[in-house]
């Protein structure tokens, strides 16, 4: 049995359809519930729920939720109870705590257009859609089987359906069944006279152009996007491939240069080399002409200790002047001798010296080059570096795309069903408190 709440309430959601549309809403009439409830408890609790616990925060938020378990669980609780905490979790925007809560709602509340009307509502917003499109038959049936329904409510009811029906068929039709969108449509429009039918058509057309313009308007967009994206990665591929070519360029001047210092130092390194060859040579056989010739010297050495052992140890005065003479003899062999080693040490020295500057000189030249050399092949890994990831670089462009956090916003405000068809709460909120009050 329809409520006089029931259809004041209703009255109110054609007053928030109006007013979007920019008209003058209709006076909504008084209304009273036909039964207001008669346990106290219940109707404080429900009071409170859309009074106290209304403030927009977290802790507000929470508050009502911890109030409402504890009230849930009483015996005395009733349907006007789920139904305030199911308009105060839409207040919170926690619509699947809300339609927990609508299916609470006992007769005959159950059966009041606007208790109906949220049930679906909130079937639709969280995703059960062909759960919602069922109900949706139900309350289309209902209508037209109420007689004691006026016109503008009735053209009120029928224009909420077309819009959640537009909802079902057009941003939620992945989630819809095709056979129970034609079910549905079938039921809802079944029987109408012009004027119902048109109530239904025109806010169903009303969300699907809205629907279609949205769509419209994030595929232009992201088509801008894509657009832009192809232009930043011409300008990318373009600025890789300039660099990369002034890489390549650098990396054959590199090798042209390392080719060049290592040839001309090849042939200053030869020509050292072959200088010092010779001198080598002639160092190792004064090596051994004085090793030989302090051999010499020993010996003769040892000889003039023979001579002057014999000499002290011989009787005979003329065998002994004789060894005298023979050890002075050996000293002047070994003077001699010690003049010929200095020589030859001097010569050694002379080719050592003229070795080493040589030597010297060699080394010099194969630091630099090698600090050269080094440098160079830094430059040159650092180079194939910058390749490697400017590479990387251009296998991550991939295809042009639209920004991904806009698709995701836009996607979801899209799947959304209060982007197109916002629940009226701060209206059945004050109309509930006028008659629970």
């Amino acid at each position: 049995m329809r409520s006089a709440f029931a259809r004041s309430l209703a009255v109110g959601l054609l007053f928030s359809l109006s007013t979007v549309e920019g008209q003058p809403p209709d006076p909504v009439p008084p209304g009273t519930l036909a039964s207001v409830p008669t346990d106290e408890a219940d109707r404080k609790a429900a009071i409170r729920l859309l009074d106290e616990f209304w403030t927009d925060d977290v802790q507000t938020q929470r508050d009502a939720e911890s109030y409402y378990e504890r009230q849930a669980s009483l015996p005395e609780s009733g349907g006007y109870t789920a139904f305030a905490f199911a308009i105060n979790r839409i207040h919170f925007r926690r619509l699947r705590e809300a339609n927990t809560a609508i299916v609470r709602i006992t007769p005959p509340l159950a059966d009041d257009w606007d208790a109906r009307y949220t049930r679906i509502w909130l079937n639709m917003a969280v995703g059960n859609i062909n759960e919602a499109l069922v109900q949706m038959q139900s309350m289309g049936d209902a209508v037209r089987d109420d007689a004691t329904l006026d016109k503008p409510n009735r053209h009120t009811i029928l224009e909420r359906l077309g819009r959640l029906y537009a909802f079902a068929e057009g941003p939620a039709r992945d989630k819809a069944r095709q056979a129970t969108l034609e079910n549905a449509l079938n039921s809802l429009t079944r029987n109408l006279d012009d004027n119902q039918l048109g109530s239904f058509e025109d806010q169903r057309g009303q969300l699907r152009n809205q629907y279609t313009s949205m769509v419209a308007e994030r595929d232009a967009n992201v088509a801008d996007q894509k657009a832009e994206a192809a232009r930043e990665q011409a300008r990318v591929v373009d600025q890789v491939s300039a660099e990369n070519k002034v890489i390549n360029e650098r990396q054959t001047a590199i090798q042209a240069e390392v080719t060049r210092i290592r040839q001309a130092a090849g042939e200053e390194l030869s020509r050292l080399r072959s200088d010092a060859a010779p001198l080598r040579s002639e160092l190792a056989t004064l090596d051994s002409r004085i090793i030989s010739a302090r051999d010499r010297a020993a010996w003769i050495a040892t000889d003039i200790v023979n001579f002057e052992n014999l000499a002290a140890h011989e009787p005979d005065p003329f065998l002994r002047n004789h060894y005298f003479q023979q050890a002075a003899g050996a000293r002047l062999s070994l003077a001699s001798q010690n003049g010929f080693i200095n020589n030859l040490r001097g010569q050694f020295d002379v080719a050592a010296s003229q070795l080493n500057v040589i030597d010297r000189e060699i080394g010099g030249i194969e630091s630099r080059v090698n600090g050269q050399l080094a440098g160079l092949s830094r430059e040159s890994s650092q180079l194939t570096a910058k390749l490697k990831r400017n590479s990387r670089t251009l296998s991550r462009l991939g295809e042009p795309s639209g920004e991904k956090g806009y698709l995701a916003d836009v996607n979801a405000r899209l799947g959304h069903l209060p982007t197109f068809d916002p629940f009226p709460v701060e209206e059945i909120r004050e109309r509930l408190l006028g008659e629970l009050k």
